[in-house]
């Protein structure tokens, strides 16, 4: 029923071993943190197609899976963006570009990405392949 000083909420955050700021966050509704698997949000590039496993790009973390049908990639050249990623071929084999090389990644192999590293991926084989990745911050 009172509004504490910060003095008094450092001295309790400690007394309970938390974090200052926690006594400060809003209540958030966690249903709105699940998604499931036929309500996730899908975006279309060309032909490529993502679907999120996030709930949205709020926050600082986004998860994502790339679809990458045969003979396709996911640019024709090599970009880069701020976010650091970590990625793993859930399904197929794919070529990733990594600056000036080229790597080839099974099924159940996995790579990161860091940022602002120049970067593509390319599906030049008989079987789609899928991805799923991680980015932070979100950079899709």
């Amino acid at each position: 029923m009172a509004n504490p000083s910060i003095q008094t909420l450092k001295v309790l955050a400690k007394a309970l071993n938390v974090p200052t700021f926690s006594f400060l966050l809003e209540e958030s509704n966690t249903e709105e943190l699940i998604v499931r698997h036929n309500e996730r949000k899908q975006m279309v590039v060309e032909n490529l197609s993502y679907e999120l496993l996030s709930p949205d790009f709020t926050g600082t973390l986004a998860t994502a899976i790339m679809n990458v049908p045969p003979n396709s990639s996911s640019s024709e050249k090599l970009l880069e963006h701020k976010g650091e990623e970590v990625a793993y071929v859930l399904q197929g084999k794919i070529k990733v570009y990594l600056n000036d090389q080229e790597y080839i990644l099974d099924t159940g192999d996995s790579v990161k990405i860091p940022a602002y590293m120049k970067h593509k991926w390319e599906n030049h084989f008989e079987e789609h392949a899928s991805i799923l990745f991680s980015v932070t911050p979100p950079a899709f």
